[in-house]
């Protein structure tokens, strides 16, 4: 699907569903819209581990990753800046570090927070992320 957004005063978007304009030619879009949306930031309380299905033939992965411990996590942020902040990788910077720290890519990472939904469950709500 391409959406287009016309810069004409009506802000409107006209949108293509594989080429086809006869499915959806177009929809309104009222630019207040979102100021009406409630939002929860969710940056806060983030904890990060490895996944179980992560390469076991990587020995220099750190036991403490193994045992899928969570590990406070900085959202947004990257896993290598998580590591480091934790003391689990040495500063990839120095001196020849960057060479130890290969693996971190090749792993699959979950991370994950929670929170409270106080919302009206009957309505459909969207959780909207700004960034992954």
């Amino acid at each position: 699907m391409t959406v287009n957004r016309s810069s004409k005063a009506k802000d409107k978007l006209t949108a293509k569903v594989n080429g086809d304009e006869d499915k959806v030619s177009h929809c309104s879009y009222d630019p207040t819209f979102w100021n009406t949306l409630k939002k929860i930031k969710l940056n806060n309380d983030w904890y990060f581990s490895l996944s179980k299905n992560y390469n076991s033939n990587k020995e220099a992965i750190d036991n403490r990753l193994k045992s899928h411990k969570e590990f406070p996590a900085k959202v947004p942020g990257t896993i290598h800046t998580d590591l480091l902040n934790n003391k689990i990788i040495d500063d990839p910077f120095y001196s020849d570090n960057e060479l130890r720290i290969y693996w971190i890519p090749e792993c699959d990472w979950l991370y994950q927070t929670k929170f409270d939904f106080t919302g009206n469950n009957k309505s459909n709500v969207d959780l909207v992320f700004e960034g992954l």
